[in-house]
Parts: C-alpha cells; structure tokens; sequence
C-alpha cells in the first residue's frame, strides 16, 4: 500500500481488494466467562488432622509407694502429715 502514485480507480480497487481479504478471514470468537465481581469474605479456615493416639494408656499397673518423710524418715507419709511433725509445730 506504499504506492503514492495510484489514480484513484485504481486507489478503489486496492480497498476493494484489502476489504474482501479481511472480510475472508476466519473470525474467531473468544468466548470468555467473566469471573466473580465479589471479593471473599475473610480466610477460609483450614480443618486440622486428628491424631489417632499411638498407643493405649495403662490400665491397673503399678501403684507408687507413698514416699519417704524428710523430718522422720519413715516410708508412708510425707513431712506435712508426719505426726511428730504436726505435734511438734502444734507446740510453737
């Protein structure tokens, strides 16, 4: 189209001929689906995994003894209900 000295029949024809090799070209139709205008409402809270426990908790089993008194040194009690301790500290 870079032809300056064109009369202007031929000009016609030229368009003509540019109009027609465009209208013959395949027109493709983009068919695109519009996404949503809203914007989410806060995060989405993600549902946690429950562990399944590994092994099952004791049943019965083995008591522990009472312990050892640090004022008397007996097994059985402990200092705070050691009776020559309270009989002691009931005295002062």
């Amino acid at each position: 189209m870079n032809k300056m000295s064109l009369s202007l029949a031929q000009l016609l024809n030229e368009l003509q001929a540019a109009e027609t090799l465009v209208k013959k070209a395949p027109s493709m139709a983009l068919n695109v689906e519009k996404g949503s205008t809203s914007k989410p409402q806060g995060r989405q809270k993600k549902k946690k995994a429950h562990k399944a426990k590994a092994f099952a908790p004791p049943t019965g089993g083995v008591k522990k003894s009472k312990g050892k008194c640090f004022h008397c040194k007996m097994s059985g009690h402990w200092k705070a209900h050691c009776p020559d301790f309270l009989a002691k500290k009931k005295n002062n």
